[in-house]
Protein backbone atom coordinates (compact mmCIF):
# COMPACT_ATOMS: atom_id res chain seq x y z
CA UNK A 1 0.00 0.00 0.00
CA UNK A 2 1.38 3.41 -0.98
CA UNK A 3 0.54 6.71 0.56
CA UNK A 4 0.07 9.79 -1.53
CA UNK A 5 2.06 12.88 -0.66
CA UNK A 6 -0.02 15.79 0.59
CA UNK A 7 -0.68 18.45 -2.01
CA UNK A 8 1.10 21.63 -1.01
CA UNK A 9 -0.16 24.15 -3.55
CA UNK A 10 -1.54 27.41 -2.15
CA UNK A 11 -5.03 26.62 -3.43
CA UNK A 12 -4.95 23.19 -1.74
CA UNK A 13 -3.85 24.79 1.53
CA UNK A 14 -6.65 27.38 1.41
CA UNK A 15 -9.20 24.71 0.51
CA UNK A 16 -8.58 23.10 3.91
CA UNK A 17 -9.06 26.33 5.85
CA UNK A 18 -12.25 27.93 7.06
CA UNK A 19 -13.39 31.20 5.51
CA UNK A 20 -12.37 33.04 8.68
CA UNK A 21 -8.86 31.52 8.63
CA UNK A 22 -8.47 32.42 4.97
CA UNK A 23 -9.61 36.01 5.54
CA UNK A 24 -7.19 36.37 8.45
CA UNK A 25 -4.30 34.92 6.42
CA UNK A 26 -5.07 37.23 3.48
CA UNK A 27 -5.58 40.23 5.76
CA UNK A 28 -9.10 41.01 4.58
CA UNK A 29 -12.62 41.09 5.97
CA UNK A 30 -15.43 38.64 5.19
CA UNK A 31 -17.92 41.49 5.62
CA UNK A 32 -16.36 44.43 3.81
CA UNK A 33 -13.57 42.88 1.75
CA UNK A 34 -10.61 45.02 0.76
CA UNK A 35 -10.66 48.78 0.66
CA UNK A 36 -10.19 50.34 -2.76
CA UNK A 37 -6.75 51.54 -1.76
CA UNK A 38 -5.67 48.08 -0.56
CA UNK A 39 -7.15 46.41 -3.66
CA UNK A 40 -5.22 48.81 -5.93
CA UNK A 41 -2.05 48.26 -3.90
CA UNK A 42 -2.35 44.46 -4.22
CA UNK A 43 -3.13 44.77 -7.92
CA UNK A 44 0.08 46.74 -8.42
CA UNK A 45 2.08 44.26 -6.33
CA UNK A 46 0.63 41.00 -7.69
CA UNK A 47 -0.91 41.99 -11.02
CA UNK A 48 -4.40 41.37 -12.32
CA UNK A 49 -6.26 38.19 -11.47
CA UNK A 50 -5.88 36.85 -15.00
CA UNK A 51 -4.14 34.07 -16.84
CA UNK A 52 -3.19 33.69 -20.47
CA UNK A 53 -5.11 31.30 -22.63
CA UNK A 54 -3.54 29.76 -25.70
CA UNK A 55 -5.32 30.16 -28.99
CA UNK A 56 -7.63 27.24 -29.38
CA UNK A 57 -8.14 25.37 -32.61
CA UNK A 58 -11.32 26.24 -34.51
CA UNK A 59 -14.43 24.30 -33.57
CA UNK A 60 -14.78 22.78 -37.06
CA UNK A 61 -11.28 21.30 -36.68
CA UNK A 62 -12.25 19.75 -33.33
CA UNK A 63 -15.33 18.29 -34.99
CA UNK A 64 -13.37 16.67 -37.82
CA UNK A 65 -10.60 15.46 -35.50
CA UNK A 66 -13.19 13.63 -33.42
CA UNK A 67 -13.95 11.44 -36.45
CA UNK A 68 -10.48 9.95 -36.71
CA UNK A 69 -9.76 9.89 -32.96
CA UNK A 70 -12.67 7.57 -32.21
CA UNK A 71 -12.60 3.94 -33.43
CA UNK A 72 -16.41 3.72 -33.35
CA UNK A 73 -16.69 6.65 -35.73
CA UNK A 74 -14.11 5.09 -38.05
CA UNK A 75 -16.09 1.84 -38.02
CA UNK A 76 -19.30 3.69 -38.82
CA UNK A 77 -17.55 5.63 -41.56
CA UNK A 78 -16.26 2.39 -43.11
CA UNK A 79 -19.72 0.85 -42.80
CA UNK A 80 -21.27 3.83 -44.57
CA UNK A 81 -18.65 3.53 -47.32
CA UNK A 82 -19.34 -0.18 -47.80
CA UNK A 83 -23.09 0.44 -47.85
CA UNK A 84 -22.64 3.15 -50.45
CA UNK A 85 -20.37 0.92 -52.56
CA UNK A 86 -22.97 -1.86 -52.44
CA UNK A 87 -25.69 0.51 -53.64
CA UNK A 88 -27.51 0.64 -50.32
CA UNK A 89 -27.91 4.39 -50.31
CA UNK A 90 -30.55 4.46 -47.57
CA UNK A 91 -28.25 2.60 -45.18
CA UNK A 92 -25.28 4.79 -46.07
CA UNK A 93 -27.28 7.97 -45.50
CA UNK A 94 -28.68 6.66 -42.21
CA UNK A 95 -25.24 5.71 -40.92
CA UNK A 96 -23.78 9.06 -42.00
CA UNK A 97 -26.57 10.95 -40.25
CA UNK A 98 -26.01 8.99 -37.04
CA UNK A 99 -22.29 9.75 -37.26
CA UNK A 100 -22.82 13.44 -37.81
CA UNK A 101 -25.71 14.08 -35.45
CA UNK A 102 -25.14 11.69 -32.56
CA UNK A 103 -22.63 8.88 -32.72
CA UNK A 104 -23.11 7.87 -29.10
CA UNK A 105 -19.99 9.68 -27.95
CA UNK A 106 -20.91 13.13 -26.70
CA UNK A 107 -17.63 14.61 -27.97
CA UNK A 108 -18.63 13.92 -31.57
CA UNK A 109 -22.16 15.21 -31.51
CA UNK A 110 -22.94 17.86 -34.09
CA UNK A 111 -25.58 19.23 -31.75
CA UNK A 112 -22.95 19.63 -29.05
CA UNK A 113 -20.69 21.55 -31.41
CA UNK A 114 -23.53 23.84 -32.44
CA UNK A 115 -24.42 24.44 -28.78
CA UNK A 116 -20.76 25.06 -27.90
CA UNK A 117 -20.40 27.61 -30.69
CA UNK A 118 -23.60 29.36 -29.58
CA UNK A 119 -22.41 29.40 -25.96
CA UNK A 120 -19.04 30.84 -26.98
CA UNK A 121 -20.78 33.58 -28.98
CA UNK A 122 -23.09 34.37 -26.06
CA UNK A 123 -20.19 34.57 -23.61
CA UNK A 124 -18.30 36.83 -25.99
CA UNK A 125 -21.31 39.14 -26.13
CA UNK A 126 -21.76 39.13 -22.36
CA UNK A 127 -18.14 39.52 -21.29
CA UNK A 128 -16.52 40.78 -24.45
CA UNK A 129 -13.37 39.01 -25.52
CA UNK A 130 -11.47 42.05 -26.79
CA UNK A 131 -10.87 40.48 -30.18
CA UNK A 132 -9.45 37.28 -28.70
CA UNK A 133 -10.85 33.91 -29.60
CA UNK A 134 -12.92 32.48 -26.78
CA UNK A 135 -11.63 29.04 -25.83
CA UNK A 136 -14.13 26.30 -25.27
CA UNK A 137 -13.10 22.82 -24.28
CA UNK A 138 -15.31 20.00 -25.33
Amino acid sequence: MTTQAAVTTPSAAYARRTAEETATQLETSLISGLSTTEANSRRLRHGLNEFEVEDDEPIYLKFFKSFYENPLILLLLASAGVSLAMGQHDDAISIALVMIVDAGDQRTTLLLFVAAAAAAAALALIYGNHGEQLNLTI
